[in-house]
């Protein structure tokens, strides 16, 4: 599609400048009034209290989530083990009696 000036109307977005090809390093977020991307990798400020709750409680879950999924194999280790000296004295057993 052609456009009658030849020149891309989308191009001077000013709400487009995150998706820039020059990088991220340099493009200025207004609402925080900091740059996109900094070096030090920290996320902008949250902008309300009731975002950084959400973010917070995301964090327990994830969290949580991963701690019993510790203890779930922590569990399941044990039975293993458990089950293995389980087969060797039924081992030593079976061949105390045959022998």
């Amino acid at each position: 599609m052609a456009f009658s000036n030849g020149k891309n109307p989308f191009m001077d977005d000013p709400d487009d400048d995150f998706f820039s090809t020059k990088g991220r390093s340099g493009i200025t977020d207004s609402r925080y009034g900091s740059k996109v991307g900094s070096e030090s990798g920290d996320p902008p400020p949250y902008e309300d209290d009731d975002a950084a709750m959400r973010g917070y409680g995301l964090k327990q879950q994830v969290q949580q989530s991963m701690n019993r999924q510790l203890d779930t194999t922590q569990r399941c280790l044990a039975n293993i083990y458990e089950s293995e000296q389980i087969g060797i004295a039924t081992a030593e057993v079976s061949c105390m009696l045959s022998c």
